[in-house]
């Protein structure tokens, strides 16, 4: 199958057009074969031992699925795999493809990508300027451009090749995973009943490096309380209403401080993944799906606030309802 490289004109739906609600139909997952402890990843990232007990003890990151030798082509195609077992459905139907990345440099200058390895004849585009935020803003995409029979093929993972890279100052660790979601219009899944974006550009260039403005920390916990209240205006919802919040990974404490600001009951967040996965990038509310789902955290007819953050600064939510079919109910 062969990527087509020529631009094509931008389809989107009429506005007002009548149309079923977006469906997630099947998420499927990959990650690493190989975990390090943080203790073990201490010395490549230069953290001192104080360092070491505030990511494990306050953060909640315990452990990271993290492997230098794997390519990051070989870990999007342990997703394709996963999903073509989950779904059931051959990928040959796929019209578009979105792959989703947080780095706008996917693999360490001078080294090939070998995106040939899962080519696709459909068209294709790279997202990033959402940063960790963008695999949930492809939805909204999806959904914009998306045709009634039409399927988007919607692929979020990277790897940690650098410490710089891997490491945010006094926030978080990154794991490595992906996930490749298969998306469409139909009955089928995890129904998509709205999404939301918000930026603050005052960050616009913040990469979390140290020495960086240390108001930022402040500042994104009040970021992301003024996003999720209002999505939830935007849902006509209350916190109440929501039976679970599916977050991106970046620690435990920054959570624990929005719940207890939003109102939210911890019990509703779910946290379990964040000690063993650190923060994949824009991977973690939909790994977090899939095993909320699994384990019953998540039941059927349930909402659930997907939420993610980028550095830039976006915050993006997807309010999703759960599906009741057995396929979403064993992990893979």
């Amino acid at each position: 199958m062969n990527v087509h490289h020529a631009v094509a004109p931008v389809r989107m739906r009429p506005v007002g057009a009548a149309r079923d609600m977006l469906h997630i139909h099947a998420i499927g997952v990959g990650v690493v074969p190989a975990c390090q402890s943080i203790e073990d990843a201490a010395p490549s990232l230069g953290l001192t031992s104080t360092e070491t007990r505030m990511f494990k003890r306050l953060f909640g990151l315990v452990n990271f699925p993290y492997d230098e030798a794997m390519a990051l082509q070989s870990l999007l195609l342990l997703a394709l795999k996963d999903l073509a077992h989950r779904s059931g459905r051959a990928l040959e139907d796929v019209t578009h493809v979105f792959h989703c990345h947080t780095v706008p440099c996917v693999v360490p200058f001078g080294q090939p990508f070998a995106g040939g390895a899962m080519a696709f004849d459909s068209e294709c585009a790279s997202l990033a300027m959402s940063h960790c935020a963008t695999g949930i803003t492809a939805l909204s995409l999806a959904g914009d451009m998306l045709l009634p029979g039409e399927t988007a093929l919607i692929l979020i993972g990277e790897k940690a090749y650098h410490p710089n890279i891997r490491l945010i100052a006094d926030t978080t660790i990154m794991g490595e995973a992906a996930v490749a979601l298969l998306v469409g219009f139909g009955k089928t899944g995890l129904e998509v009943l709205g999404t939301r974006s918000d930026h603050d550009g005052r960050w616009a260039i913040n990469r979390g490096y140290p020495g960086e403005d240390s108001s930022f920390d402040r500042d994104y916990v009040e970021f992301l309380e003024s996003h999720i209240s209002a999505a939830l205006n935007q849902f006509s919802l209350s916190a109440n209403d929501l039976d679970l919040i599916l977050p991106h990974n970046v620690n435990t404490i920054s959570w624990v401080a929005l719940a207890r600001r939003l109102g939210f009951p911890l019990g509703k967040l779910f946290l379990q993944n964040i000690g063993t996965y650190g923060h994949c990038f824009g991977v973690d509310p939909f790994i977090n799906a899939v095993d909320a789902i699994a384990c019953n955290k998540a039941t059927p007819g349930s909402l659930a606030l997907m939420v993610s953050v980028g550095m830039g600064l976006t915050a993006a939510s997807a309010l999703v309802r759960i599906p009741s079919n057995d396929l979403w109910r064993t992990k893979s």
